[in-house]
């Protein structure tokens, strides 16, 4: 008689992860003014970048809702992908650059879904959306690299972190304060002193 061989459970876990599915990791970047046309010959720009996984395009923006998460999601298929396409609103808008493959995924749907809610109670609320040190950049980057993927391109950001570097040559009120700034600006205020530190 015929006996069908047991599979160990090592074998079974190694066989059901080798046969995970993957998911591409797209950056889709726009641009935010048209300056662009000459500073992204220079590697710069200001740009507005959203991580497209599952059929959603995710982004992060900032608002004045104390506690709620800045991080929102439209059907990827909403969004135009011809270069020199605007989306956005009368007040903001984005004309579509490009879109570059950072990595791929194992994460399903669902789990992609819990990392973005994590990310949406921690760092990602909207009342801590900063320009220059926590913009839709930085959340792109942070959650590709949580989906396993290999971040972006430094010249989507480039601007903004050289206007942290050169903080301190910029005239007082050009650029908004630093997030460690604010923080020393508040316990000041509290301590009643100049340099709380």
């Amino acid at each position: 008689s015929f006996r069908c061989p047991v599979m160990s459970d090592d074998r079974q876990r190694l066989l059901s992860q080798s046969a995970r599915a993957v998911w591409d990791i797209q950056v889709h970047v726009y641009d935010l003014v048209e300056a662009n046309v000459y500073l992204h010959a220079l590697g710069a720009g200001l740009y507005h970048t959203s991580v497209e996984v599952h059929g959603k395009e995710w982004a992060f923006g900032g608002h004045s809702m104390e506690g709620q998460t800045g991080i929102y999601a439209v059907p990827a298929s909403s969004m135009p992908r011809e270069p020199g396409a605007r989306v956005g609103t009368q007040e903001q808008q984005y004309v579509y650059r490009t879109s570059l493959i950072a990595g791929k995924t194992e994460l399903t749907e669902r789990e992609v879904e819990r990392v973005i809610q994590s990310m949406g109670r921690d760092s990602y609320q909207g009342t801590r959306y900063h320009i220059l040190q926590r913009n839709c950049n930085h959340f792109t980057e942070d959650l590709v690299k949580r989906l396993g993927g290999t971040g972006v391109p430094d010249w989507t950001n480039r601007l903004a972190n050289l206007a942290v570097a050169l903080h301190c040559l910029v005239p007082q009120g050009m650029l908004p304060d630093l997030i460690e700034e604010r923080g020393r600006a508040a316990a000041s205020q509290i301590s009643g002193r100049d340099d709380p530190w």
